[in-house]
Order: structure tokens, then C-alpha cells, then sequence
């Protein structure tokens, strides 16, 4: 037996030891047996691999890690199977199901396919109507076709009908559209006594108990040291993060980060994923991304999958070097430029310069009314006429002037609006500008463009 086998056997039988001196002894062992299932399994990583770590940290924080743990599903398992949720049928046959989500999971599996914003996994709408605004989602899925409609409804009558792209119907067009009589399944969803209304009711009530006991977890976590993950409560922060507290109405989930990662963390798959959608979140929350840099800075292994949902969400180019380096590796920059981001950095020679080059090119002409932008445009323009390859310019101008007017073609419904005049003659405007700095001749491509958009620009 090599020495390290030999000191990690050591290890669990001194901390069983150990814990056995604070706890039964039996449930002890059963714990000290499921962690290290946990350990085979790889459900966790560093520290809390470490069983003689644990026995500096306390029986008592210990059982809370694997009872916590213990619960998760592993990545395969979430993948392998599908949450259905919980959820109460109405009716159903072979044309139809009418069903009642009692929780987020349920809102989200029936709801696919919809527009309904109660059914995005990203969002917390489902708890925001369900819990806080007290209303009855009934689900209208059609088998045979696969359309879907939604009923929102209420204790005080006024209930809000909706077709599967989310537009709202009069009662008269849902009924015409399903051929269903709205009203009967509204009394059985919110009539006093029904079986449906008992187990809405219950649900909330659970719910509502699980967020408060969230609540509870999270006071006590902001009380201890930072840089300690709390498996338990992030079971809670995975399911209700986006739950405002009490007091300061900052998101759960904001606050556990913020606390815990004034330290250097890693953060596995589920909560790197619940981390980077703090930005889907709150991106227009001042307050909060203050410490942003520290805050991605701490999260030590952080997936570039997750720091493109961060960058994505920012709607910055300058952020792309920041959290991918100078030497932006060639499948992020694919995926930065299917999304519309222009890279700051161009000192080295960059790959795929076709498309790089018409980005920032569709950056330079566009965003006129914005004086903000100003300053990054010439910023732009100055990176375009550097490149060592700008004869790449003249291949790529054209298409680029096509795709900003086509984003405009909106204000040319009315040619004689100055909106529209100013856009398009700031766009030809800026044309001119970098094709004379190149020594290119602009002028088939000015005939081209007020040709094809029928706007007097001379």
C-alpha cells in the first residue's frame, strides 16, 4: 500500500473517530459512507475532497454538506432525466391535457415551446405570479396539433387569456380558437373547496415555507467567514435565487455570492450557471456590479461557457480581453462574433479576419444618436485602417453597409422622416469617411445604396 493510500485510509478512520465523540456513531459511519460515494462519484472537488479538511470543520458542518450534497443530482443524471415537476390534471383525453403547474418544473415542462415567460427556466415570473400575485396558471395543450393556450386565474375575476405566442385574447377568441368553455375549468382551478384549489393552495404554502427557510440559511451564512460554500442553502439558491429578500430587495442569490466570494472560490457546474445568470438578471442594476471584476475574478474555475453568458449579457466588447485574455482562443472568437461582439484587442494577428473586419465595420456605421458610443467608434475606425490586412475593408464594405440599412429599413417606411434621412446619411456619411482614408473610391457603393433604399441622399 503506497503512502498516500495508506494516510487517506488514516484519515477516515481518525474523523469517524473523531465525529463519533459529537454524534451516534452508526449514522456516523452512514454519513462517512455517503460522503465517500460522493468523493467516487465526483461530486466533489477541492477542499471538500479532503476528508481530514473535514475534520477541522465539525461534525455538525459536515452532515450538513452530505445530507446537502446527497440530494443534488449529478450533471449525467439532470441531462438523463427530464423534471417533470409538480402538476394537477384538469382533464385530459386524447385530444387534450389541462393541467394546473404547482411548481416552477411543471410550469417549464408543459409550458415548452411557448412564449409564455412563466415557463423560461432563466426567469423567476412563474413564483412571481404564483406565489406573490396569487394566480392560477391553467395549462390548454392540444395533443394531436401541439398548440398550446394559458389561462392566468384570479380570485377577483379579472383573468387573462393568452395564445402559445403570449398574445392576450379576449375570452370570446379563446373559446372560438379551442372550442372549450374557459369558465368550467376556471371553477374547478380556483372554486372554494375543489381538489384543484386544495393543492394550490399547499403548494404555495410549501413554497413559501422553502423560500423563508432560504431566507433563514442566508441571514446566518452573511454572519460567518467568506469563501465557505453552504451546499444546503445552495439547494435553496438554486431553486429560489432570484427570490427578493425582505429587506434590502436584493436577489438571494445576489447576496449569497456577493458574501461568499470575497474570497477566491470554485464554484461547480450548477452554481457557476446560477452565477453567470446574475447578468441575464440584473443587468441594469448599478448597485450591484460595482464589485463585478471581483466578484468573476473569485470564482477560480469559472467554464468559458459561463463567462460567455456573462459577456453576452454585458453587451460589452471591451470585457471579451478581459475574461478571456489578449489571446482570444479561435472558438470563442466564433462564437463572440455570431453574437454580434467586436474584439478590443488587435495588436496580434487575429484569425478570421473576413468576419471580425465586417463586424467592426457594422459597428463604425451604425449608433449615430448616441454620443456615448463616439469615442469607441473612432476607437474602431482607428483599429480598422491599422490592420496589416485592411485591403480587407474594400471586400467587406459593401455587405456591411447592407446589413446596418437593413436594421433600419423599419424608418424608411417613411423616406421623408428625418430619423430615417439622419441614420441613413450618417451611415453613407461614415462610408465615405474610412473610404477615403484607404483611398477607395465610395461611389459605386453610395448609387448602390440609395438605389436600393430609395432615399435622396445627394
Amino acid at each position: 500500500m503506497r503512502y498516500t493510500e495508506f494516510r487517506l485510509v488514516e484519515g477516515y478512520k481518525e474523523v469517524t473517530q473523531k465525529f463519533a465523540q459529537e454524534a451516534d456513531p452508526e449514522v456516523v459511519k452512514q454519513m462517512i459512507a455517503k460522503y465517500r460515494d460522493l468523493v467516487n462519484r465526483n461530486q466533489v472537488q477541492g477542499n471538500e475532497r479532503n476528508i481530514d479538511w473535514w475534520g477541522k470543520q465539525g461534525w455538525d458542518r459536515f452532515s450538513r454538506f452530505v445530507d446537502a450534497k446527497s440530494q443534488q443530482q449529478s450533471q449525467t443524471q439532470q441531462k438523463r432525466r427530464k423534471n417533470v415537476g409538480r402538476s394537477h390534471n384538469l382533464a385530459e383525453n386524447d385530444k387534450w391535457l389541462i393541467v394546473i403547474p404547482l411548481d416552477k418544473d411543471a410550469s417549464c415542462f408543459h409550458g415548452k415551446g411557448t412564449s409564455w415567460c412563466t415557463t423560461k427556466p432563466q426567469n423567476d415570473y412563474f413564483h412571481h405570479y404564483f406565489i406573490k400575485k396569487q394566480v392560477t396558471l391553467i395549462y390548454f395543450l392540444q395533443k394531436q396539433t401541439g398548440k398550446k393556450w394559458a389561462i392566468g386565474a384570479k380570485e377577483n375575476g379579472d383573468h387573462d387569456y393568452f395564445d402559445i405566442n403570449d398574445n392576450l385574447l379576449e375570452p370570446e377568441q379563446f373559446s372560438s380558437q379551442t372550442g372549450i368553455n374557459p369558465e368550467k375549468y376556471i371553477n374547478m382551478a380556483i372554486g372554494s373547496g375543489t381538489d384543484a384549489s386544495k393543492k394550490v393552495k399547499k403548494s404555495r404554502s410549501e413554497i413559501k415555507a422553502q423560500v423563508d427557510k432560504m431566507f433563514q440559511l442566508l441571514d446566518q451564512f452573511t454572519k460567518g467567514p467568506s469563501g465557505v460554500r453552504d451546499p444546503e442553502l445552495e439547494n435553496y439558491i438554486a431553486k429560489y435565487g432570484r427570490q427578493e429578500h425582505p429587506q434590502s430587495n436584493d436577489y438571494a442569490k445576489e447576496i449569497y455570492f456577493v458574501h461568499l466570494l470575497k474570497k477566491p472560490v470554485e464554484l461547480d457546474a450548477r452554481m457557476q450557471k446560477v452565477f453567470s445568470s446574475m447578468w441575464e438578471d440584473a443587468v441594469e442594476d448599478d448597485a450591484f456590479f460595482e464589485n463585478e471584476e471581483e466578484l468573476i475574478k473569485n470564482v477560480t474555475n469559472l467554464s468559458d461557457k459561463n463567462k460567455l453568458t456573462i459577456l453576452f449579457s454585458r453587451e460589452s466588447s471591451a470585457d471579451a480581453n478581459d475574461l478571456f485574455g489578449k489571446d482570444i482562443p479561435d472558438e470563442i472568437q466564433e462564437k463572440l462574433l455570431d453574437n454580434d461582439i467586436s474584439l478590443y484587442v488587435l495588436e496580434t494577428d487575429i484569425p478570421l479576419k473576413d468576419r471580425h473586419t465586417n463586424r467592426l465595420l457594422q459597428t463604425v456605421l451604425t449608433q449615430p444618436f448616441m454620443p456615448s458610443l463616439e469615442a469607441r467608434n473612432k476607437e474602431f475606425t482607428k483599429q480598422l485602417l491599422n490592420r496589416a490586412d485592411n485591403d480587407k475593408i474594400v471586400d467587406n464594405l459593401q455587405d456591411a453597409v447592407k446589413r446596418v440599412l437593413d436594421n433600419m429599413k423599419d424608418l424608411f417606411v417613411d423616406v421623408q422622416s428625418m430619423k430615417a434621412f439622419e441614420y441613413f446619411s450618417y451611415t453613407l456619411d461614415s462610408l465615405k469617411k474610412i473610404a477615403e482614408q484607404i483611398d477607395y473610391d465610395p461611389e459605386p457603393i453610395l448609387g448602390w445604396a440609395v438605389q436600393t433604399y430609395d432615399i435622396d441622399y445627394f
